[in-house]
């Protein structure tokens, strides 16, 4: 007779073992990768806790098979604000394959995490025996890959266009008091952190010169930052990626250690100005006098 509650209760055990055999569970440690127990390679190279790492990945006979290179670069932009900090990752293969993995985490990683980003749990293993399983990294490359070259290209044509704007004079008396007047504040729901946004607009002799976005972000482990970014006025609005633009970025800084001189830097040309603030929290007025005073606003 046939038993349709037998028949469910025989489809859900077999899912769950059809499950269990694709599970993966990587281990890490003291040179060696395994898999479920056996290991499947190892990994040797350059690299500490304040240096970047350069590693290779061999099979458990030597043969090497992966390297992965950390890098970091700093664009002085803010939209990447704080550098790009990525890992080039070549597939020893033939021919061989080259991509990057995008650490979207701004903390430098351990060894362990770094082989880790590879080898994750529950994905198949990229290596099998004594070479490279084509479909896992082809599958990997494809899921993971950053492109710098098309990130870099992406932010130095936006620094020419937001260049071309910032650079026209704003004509007012200058000889009048310049007024930094608050205006908004709004969270950032996106954002693990504790992130809100300040905003101002800048006045001088009634003219508006632009806008200055102050962010302040506290981490889950106590520590903050502030960031400031500074836009100005447009003459000609423009559109950028269909969207239209009133002001350019002007300049940015993140506070440092207030003890150090500060660095703001100036989008017009990629220099800076270095300052000391009394108070980090609310340097913005600080910042529009800075620009002021030496005409770059």
């Amino acid at each position: 007779m046939f038993n349709p509650m037998k028949t469910t209760s025989l489809l859900f055990a077999f899912a769950c073992i059809t499950s269990l055999s694709f599970a993966q569970n990587y281990e890490v440690k003291k040179g060696k990768i395994s898999l479920d127990k056996n290991i499947i390679a190892t990994y040797d190279g350059k690299g500490s806790i304040i240096r970047m790492f350069d590693l290779t990945i061999s099979t458990p006979t030597q043969k090497p098979l992966i390297t992965i290179k950390e890098k970091y670069f700093n664009f002085k932009n803010p939209m990447r604000r704080n550098g790009v900090h990525w890992a080039e990752i070549t597939f020893l293969d033939n021919p061989e394959k080259k991509m990057g993995y995008h650490f979207t985490d701004e903390m430098h990683p351990l060894e362990r995490e770094l082989i880790g980003f590879l080898f994750k749990k529950d994905t198949p293993p990229l290596i099998q025996g004594e070479a490279l399983n084509t479909q896992a990294v082809d599958n990997y490359i494809k899921t993971n890959n950053y492109d710098f070259l098309a990130d870099s290209i992406y932010i130095r044509k936006f620094e020419k266009d937001n260049r071309e704007h910032i650079m026209e004079p704003l004509s007012r008396d200058k000889s009048q008091p310049v007024k930094v007047i608050f205006t908004d504040k709004f969270r950032d729901v996106n954002s693990d952190n504790e992130d809100y946004t300040y905003s101002y607009d800048i006045f001088q002799d009634g003219v508006l010169l632009g806008q200055v976005e102050k962010t302040r972000t506290q981490s889950p482990n106590g520590s903050s930052t502030v960031f400031y970014q500074v836009l100005k006025r447009c003459l000609t609005p423009y559109t950028y990626e269909g969207k239209e633009m009133k002001f350019g970025v002007l300049a940015f800084y993140q506070t440092e250690n207030p003890a150090f001189d500060q660095l703001l830097i100036l989008m017009t040309d990629k220099s800076t100005i270095k300052f000391k603030t009394p108070d980090q929290n609310e340097a913005q007025y600080q910042i529009v006098n800075l620009l002021v005073t030496n005409g770059i606003l």
